[in-house]
This record gives structure tokens, sequence and C-alpha cells, in this order.
């Protein structure tokens, strides 16, 4: 007998998904993504971030929603959740991103509730069916709410052990910006000459900081000074630096992270903050009541690793209205939060109009 191939609509194809995955219904495009992003991981680590969302693609191009831009960034989220590693790899001649699994842990969140995090090798399921039925997700992330005695013991059965938050959530030292500016600068001027440098885009900081995507772009004739840039690489995905530009050509090159351990993006968007500002134009965290006890944090970038597990055990990731991060947060937490990021990432802060009725806050 012939087999005829169907066309499935996008919601025909998630539900597929849905199925394949073995999940309940009702999870989010995002929740299935990040499933996939880990689905894949678990049996490609290690592997190349490009190699890793190229995987993703094929799996999730069925939605229509999802491109290879989006999957990139989930990637980065997963990977400062905890779900992945990331480690800059060096052979002597190229530098290229490799994506390790997560060790399976958990971290207990202020509520009471815990945060599971870690990826299994072989699309092994990070915890067995009598405790897979008491995680709930939310996003990307997946949470066990008010956990008794008998899911810690499970947990520990599983391998599963606690992470502490001080040990899981650390931050940097308060700096000056001028003053983590100028150690870039000085790093940078003593490198040597780097030449023209192919693939590369900075991120123009004369542009607006709330448009985090729109600013990045091929450097002009006219461009002049110290600009966090990405450069392409053959495989491996792009590589964060620092780069000195005169008339529009590369002079000397740093590339991110400087440290032992760290993340180049994160290194990026905390030199950004500094560079804005210096500028005089800092980036703005904006604060919105939600008229239901909480209050909504917008960010006009992505947040550092160190901030977003911070507000992931504190707060719910949403979709902000005009920020390009929001997160829900207590109102209890918001005013320590606020003054947090005004103080580490230089912010100013931007009050918004509270939100007028729980079905628009929910909307």
């Amino acid at each position: 007998m012939a087999m005829g191939i169907s066309v499935l609509t996008p919601e025909e194809a998630f539900s597929v998904l849905v199925g394949t995955f073995g999940v309940a219904e009702g999870w989010s495009v995002e929740s299935l993504s990040a499933t996939s992003v880990r689905r894949a991981a678990s049996l490609m680590c290690p592997t190349t971030p490009a190699a890793l969302a190229a995987a993703v693609r094929g799996v999730l191009q069925g939605l229509g929603s999802i491109d290879t831009a989006a999957i990139v960034e989930l990637i980065d989220t997963l990977v400062a959740s905890g779900d992945l590693v990331e480690v800059l790899e060096e052979n002597g001649v190229q530098k290229r991103r490799m994506i390790y699994l997560g060790q399976p842990r958990f971290v207990r969140r202020r509520s009471g509730d815990l945060l599971v995090i870690g990826t299994r090798p072989d699309n092994a399921p990070l915890v067995g069916e009598a405790l897979a039925g008491r995680i709930s997700r939310t996003g990307y992330l997946r949470r066990i709410l008010d956990p008794d005695r008998e899911v810690y013991e499970l947990l520990e059965a599983y391998g599963v052990h606690e992470i502490p938050e001080a040990r899981w959530v650390s931050r940097p030292a308060a700096s000056d910006a001028r003053t983590l500016l100028e150690s870039y600068s000085k790093e940078l001027r003593q490198q040597g000459a780097c030449g023209p440098i192919e693939g590369l885009r900075i991120l123009d900081p004369k542009t607006s900081p709330s448009h985090y995507k729109s600013r990045w772009r091929i450097a002009t004739s006219t461009d002049e000074g110290v600009f966090l840039a990405r450069r392409s690489q053959g495989y491996g995905g792009d590589l964060w630096c620092v780069v000195a530009i005169r008339a529009g050509e590369s002079q000397r090159l740093l590339d991110l992270p400087t440290t032992m351990g760290g993340r180049g993006c994160d290194e990026g968007w905390q030199l950004q903050a500094a560079i804005d500002a210096t500028n005089g134009t800092p980036q703005e965290v904006s604060i919105r009541g939600t008229g239901k006890g909480s209050v909504e944090l917008g960010l006009p970038a992505p947040p550092p690793r160190w901030l977003q597990r911070r507000w992931d055990l504190i707060g719910t990731a949403v979709h902000g209205r005009s920020s390009l991060v929001t997160y829900e947060i207590s109102s209890r937490d918001a005013r320590d939060e606020v003054a947090l990021v005004c103080e580490l990432l230089w912010m100013d802060r931007q009050v918004l109009p509270q939100l007028r009725s729980e079905e628009e806050a929910s909307s």
C-alpha cells in the first residue's frame, strides 16, 4: 500500500512533538523548545552551539515561529540556567565555544520551591517516574512546588544533589563604570596589532540602549574607539570580543572572556552597560506594578548569568511589553533587585504605568 505524506499545520506539528517528547498537553512553545534543546544536547554533547542550534531547528521548523537566532538565544539561556555548560576551547590556532551537559542538581528558591537543573546523556530522564509528575514547567525552567520529605529522598536516590544558593548565585564586585571600561581598554592596548577581522560585528554605542538587537552592525569608516564586538568562526559559533577601531579598521582585539570559567557574553553585556553609562546614556530597568502584589522588572539587554540565576530563583520570566527581558518579582524583593542592577550595571530607573487589570496583567 502506498503511503502518503501529510502536511501539518504548526498546531498539528506542535501536538506531534508533544507526543514524541512524551510530555503533557498545554506546554508552551518555549517549554517545548527548551526540552528539544536539552534532548538534542543529551545526544550530541560535546558539540558546538551552531551544530546544536541546527539540529534543534530541524526538529522545530514545523512550528513556524522558531528561527535559528531564537534557538541560539535559548541555548545561551540554558547555559546560564545550568542545564548546559559552555567551555571556550583553544587548540593553539583557533578558539571555539563548546557545549557540554550540566550536572543534575537542584537549588532551593526563596519561596521554598525547588529549581531543578541539569541534563543527562543519551536522552535519559533527569528523574524517575516517581518524581517526574511533580515537576512543573514554566518557560525554560523546571520546578518542584511545595516539596516534602519524599521529594528530597527521591532526588537523593536519583543522584540530583542540592547546590546552595550562595554558591549557585555569585555576583561581581561593585565597580565604577569608567574603572571597568578602562581596565578593558588597558588590556586591549597590550594586545598586538590584529589587522582586518573576518565577520566582525560591533555594538553601536551611539544607538539607543533600549533596542539591543538593532544595535549590532558592521563597522563603517566613521567608527573610532573601543567597541564590544562579535567575530565569526568557521565553526563553534561567534566569539565575543573587544576591539579597538580607527577609521573603520580593526587595530587591536581582545577575546572574551578574560577570566577562567566565565562566558564571553556575560563580560560583554556588563562591559556594554559600562560603555553606555560612561557615554551618558545608561541602560534603564523598567518598573511596572502588576496590581497583584508583584512588579515586572524589564531589562533592555540579556542579563548576565549571575543576574539570570538570581531572578530565576526569586521570580518568573514573562513576556514583557517593551523590554527584551522581563521578570515578574514580588514587590517585597523588587526594591532590592532594582538597587542591585543600578549599582552593578549602572542602570537608571524607568517607572511605567501600572497594569490596569488582572486580565491585562496576564495577557
